[in-house]
């Protein structure tokens, strides 16, 4: 397993890094914690899910929607949003909490995985606070709260504009357009309806 990372995080960066090689991506070699597809797919082997590959489901915008699959049978859905060399995704399956990740190939967080507090706010609105977010390399991961707090964010991507990425000193990190967001969390639902 990738120095550190939990087996849901490791399967993330996986799905992360199919998707991203799938697409042709630009950062499909430093996105995630294996850094390279290739390793991705050793990694996913090492953990028993063996190959995995990943199918575009539905594109509006900068948005995509991916169902990934491994020979395990094992499967998920991923919805991100790109631009340019910065990704804010959305993974969801049946057996893990929703997990949302934010790369950016400026980002430098080192390779030992550290701990960090960040809020979340969609179009200037009531911020979700996170603390202990996953910080490894370039890539920012953590999972949603369950129930309505968990709930209440994803409504607010769906229909919002603009999400804000917040640091712990409240400044305001980066911005990813929503445009697309609603049909997106559609076909992420149909995704996971889908898995079964």
């Amino acid at each position: 397993m990738a120095a550190g990372l939990s087996a849901p995080l490791a399967r993330l960066a996986l799905a992360a890094a199919l998707a991203l090689a799938a697409a042709g991506g630009a950062v499909a070699q430093t996105r995630a914690p294996m850094q390279q597809s290739g390793q991705a797919q050793q990694q996913g082997q090492a953990q028993g899910h063996g190959q995995g590959a990943s199918q575009l489901l539905f594109k509006r915008g900068a948005w995509e929607v991916r169902a990934v699959h491994w020979a395990d049978g094992a499967g998920a859905c991923l919805a991100e949003v790109r631009e340019e060399r910065e990704v804010f995704s959305i993974f969801a399956d049946h057996r893990n909490p929703v997990r949302l990740q934010f790369y950016s190939a400026k980002w430098t967080f080192g390779d030992r995985p550290r701990r960090g507090n960040l809020a979340i706010a969609v179009d200037g609105g009531g911020t979700l606070k996170v603390r202990g977010a996953s910080l490894l390399r370039q890539s920012l991961l953590f999972d949603l709260p369950g129930g309505p707090a968990g709930q209440k964010l994803l409504d607010r991507i769906a229909s919002g504009h603009v999400l804000q990425l917040i640091d712990a000193r409240g400044q305001v990190v980066r911005r990813y357009s929503l445009f697309g967001a609603a049909a997106s969390m559609q076909a992420l639902g149909r995704c996971l309806k889908d898995l079964g």
